[in-house]
C-alpha cells in the first residue's frame, strides 16, 4: 500500500529504483541510504481511500466542539520481480554511518 501518484493509473507497471532493504534466505542488503544495485518491478493492483479518521477538536467546559473525517487516498501494488545483484555491491558504494 503506497500512497497516490497522480501518474500512474490501474494497470500501469513500474520500476522503484531508491530500495532501502533487500533480503533473501542467503543473504540481506541494507542500503545506506539505498541499495545501489537493486530495481524492483511493480504493477498498480487498485486506487482505493483508507478508513475514516476522525478528527475532533473540544475544549472543556467553554462549547467548543469541531469533528471532521479524512480518508487518505491509497494504492496497492502488486509486487512482479526484485532485480539485485550483490556482486556488484562495494563497501565503497554506501556512505558512513552516522550515530
Amino acid at each position: 500500500m503506497l500512497e497516490k501518484v497522480d501518474d500512474l493509473n490501474v494497470g500501469d507497471t513500474f520500476t522503484f529504483d531508491k530500495v532501502l532493504l533487500v533480503g533473501s534466505d542467503e543473504y540481506t542488503s541494507i542500503g545506506r541510504p539505498y541499495v545501489n544495485s537493486a530495481k524492483v518491478l511493480a504493477t498498480v493492483e487498485e486506487k482505493s481511500l483508507t478508513e475514516k479518521v476522525i478528527i475532533l477538536k473540544k475544549k472543556r467546559r467553554k462549547g467548543y466542539q469541531r469533528n471532521q473525517g479524512h480518508r487518505q487516498s491509497v494504492m496497492f501494488v502488486r509486487v512482479l520481480k526484485i532485480f539485485h545483484n550483490p556482486s556488484q555491491e562495494t563497501v565503497d558504494d554506501y556512505q558512513p554511518l552516522k550515530i
